[in-house]
């Protein structure tokens, strides 16, 4: 080996045993014990001293709706056997299958699952039609294993818990109402502005038509 070689190597030695007298830690990050109430991101751009970053680009699918198929197996699942159909006893998602972007493949080739205005208006219509028989059926019913949902009558907080593990599959502990305080401030409002011997019903079905339109019933 010539001298320039080993002049060389006398850095390369000295930074090695550098490195090696040296320590790396990595500390985990203690992970969020918070509840999550639900899997959307709400920002407040208007809030005050906010902070203006430039964004990036996100990357990607769009999001999706369930489709036709998907509610109509679905719903008698969650209803006891209660399904989407008119005063005939005609099943409307079969009516509106096409209306509703389901592919026949003849006329359309591929499912549409995109949560657009008709999709919504419809979803509106299919609570209105499920949440009035369920509702007066539960209210009717006395076995609370029967009950599709109004699970507790007594217990209000118990029975929106019910609803969100339901048909958000989302868990609320008793240890909070984060989860549940809007479907609780909504029942107390129907239930103040109806008043009469109607009321608790009115109130629980505005709680199941809000319940099974919001996103995280219908959409991913």
């Amino acid at each position: 080996m010539s001298r320039f070689q080993v002049v060389l190597m006398i850095p390369a030695l000295l930074w090695l045993f550098a490195c090696e007298g040296q320590q790396v830690t990595k500390t985990a990050d203690n992970p969020s014990t918070g509840y999550i109430n639900d899997h959307w991101s709400r920002i407040q751009p208007t809030q005050k001293k906010t902070i203006r970053t430039q964004v990036s680009p996100s990357y990607g699918r769009l999001g999706r709706r369930l489709t036709l198929a998907q509610l109509r197996t679905m719903i008698p699942k969650l209803f006891d056997g209660m399904t989407w159909e008119d005063s005939r006893g005609n099943n409307l998602f079969n009516r509106y299958a096409r209306t509703l972007g389901e592919a026949d493949y003849i006329y359309l080739t591929s499912t549409n699952r995109q949560a657009t205005a008709l999709f919504m208006k419809f979803m509106d219509d299919m609570a209105t039609n499920l949440c009035d028989r369920a509702v007066s059926k539960d209210l009717a019913e006395k076995d609370e294993s029967k009950r599709m949902v109004v699970l507790d009558q007594k217990d209000i907080d118990r029975t929106l818990r019910h609803l969100r593990l339901k048909f958000h599959t989302i868990y609320v502990p008793e240890s909070t109402n984060k989860g549940i305080k809007q479907l609780r401030e909504l029942y107390d409002n129907v239930l103040t502005q109806t008043g009469g011997s109607s009321s608790t019903s009115r109130a629980w079905r505005s709680v199941c038509y809000a319940v099974l339109t919001a996103p995280e019933f219908f959409a991913y």
